[in-house]
């Protein structure tokens, strides 16, 4: 019986787990950690350390950067002038004005 019961326990954790990580982007950022709201829910990028990110890594991770824009965290964003495929995901998400470099999103 001690085993259903762990196994059942298990089983909830697991689901509760799966669930939380389709609806939220857990971030870990210069600050600590953020939980930033999907805007559909998948299991991309359940959890991403954005530190070190560069610009490259960014761009893999347009639904991310956007998602941050979003929730009204755009400046943890690093976004060149040229990188136009970002720019157009922040642009979706509504964010306005600069990112970290200072030049402005239109």
């Amino acid at each position: 019986m001690r085993r259903l019961a762990g196994f059942f326990v298990g089983l909830i954790l697991g689901a509760g787990s799966v669930l939380f990580l389709y609806n939220y982007h857990v971030v870990r950022a210069g600050e600590g950690f953020l939980l930033i709201p999907k805007p559909q829910n998948a299991l991309t990028d359940p959890y991403c350390d954005i530190r070190e990110w560069k610009v490259a890594e960014w761009e893999k991770h347009a639904a991310l950067a956007g998602a941050l824009a979003a929730h009204g965290r755009g400046d943890l964003v690093v976004a060149p002038a040229s990188s136009d495929m970002l720019r157009d995901a922040l642009k979706k998400f509504g964010s306005a004005g600069k990112d970290k470099l200072g030049s402005k999103i239109e």
